[in-house]
């Protein structure tokens, strides 16, 4: 089975890392590449072509546009998430940018594994 290959792009390093561990507690994902600015994420994303996209969707990192012209590129890459905010006006802004799914930072401990693991059952082959 191939590794669900990921990059993850937050504007602190700290989120990046506390990410990076998370991940890594499952052998079958594979943390490809970081970035911690949003004009960099669709150069990397061009260059890697990861599987699945973790990306801060509120703030500096503008991740609501940077959503949009990824899903409009690479309809394939499976867009998660992430946002300070927990609220349903939140969730339905980014899923109608394009995101495949929603998780708020504070959730990231009990739901991102469980997400990942959803979106990608086969390993690097997404879910039909």
């Amino acid at each position: 089975m191939r590794k669900v290959r990921v990059v993850i792009a937050d504007r602190f390093v700290e989120t990046r890392g506390a990410i990076k561990v998370l991940l890594k507690r499952d052998p079958s994902i594979e943390v490809v590449g970081e970035v911690s600015r949003g004009s960099e994420v669709i150069p990397t994303v061009s260059a890697l072509r990861p599987d699945a996209l973790l990306i801060d969707a509120m703030g500096p990192m503008k991740g609501l546009d940077v959503i949009r012209e990824l899903r409009a590129l690479y309809p394939e890459i499976r867009i998660i998430a992430l946002t300070d905010h927990s609220e349903e006006e939140y969730r339905r802004t980014i899923l109608a940018a394009g995101a495949d799914c929603w998780i708020p930072k504070i959730r990231l401990g009990k739901d991102l594994l469980p997400t990942v693991r959803a979106l990608f059952p086969n390993g690097g082959q997404k879910a039909e």
